[in-house]
């Protein structure tokens, strides 16, 4: 009798092993969705962080030269009789990796009031729609400043 009950007992093994290896399979397939994810999640959050980085630049070089403020204003410059502020402003906008950013906008309300707004847009391979960033400050325009 104990004869027969082994050999109902046979393959049983095997087939723990199977569904066991089946189980290990769809966790390691979720782990590696997850992974996908965290990876796109990080590449954002860089471009994010680069676009926040290009704006407080061009804020500080116009904080710095108040007088040329309207050097900075782009796509397309207000009136600037400075050179050098229009090649700064040039080599900021020239700085931008052109395969992710667009050609950034750089508003200001009235070079009297010194409000600002820059606009940095950006997109990856993989999406369908633009990502924006956008930043406005106020910079007093005038002596002592």
């Amino acid at each position: 009798m104990k004869r027969r009950f082994m050999h109902k007992q046979q393959g049983y093994l095997l087939l723990e092993a199977l569904i066991s290896l089946l189980l290990f399979s769809f966790a390691i397939i979720g782990l590696a969705g997850l992974e996908a994810t965290l990876l796109g999640s990080s590449s954002q959050s860089k471009f994010r962080y680069q676009a926040a980085y290009l704006a407080e630049n061009i804020e500080g070089l116009m904080q710095g030269d108040p007088s040329n403020i309207g050097c900075y204003a782009l796509p397309t410059p207000g009136t600037c009789n400075s050179s050098t502020a229009s090649g700064l402003a040039t080599t900021w906008k020239n700085s931008m990796p052109s395969a992710v950013f667009i050609a950034p906008t750089v508003t200001i309300d009235s070079p009297s009031t010194g409000l600002v707004t820059v606009v940095l847009q950006w997109k990856r391979s993989t999406e369908t729609s633009w990502n924006n960033y956008t930043s406005i400050s106020s910079y007093k325009i005038g002596a002592g400043t």
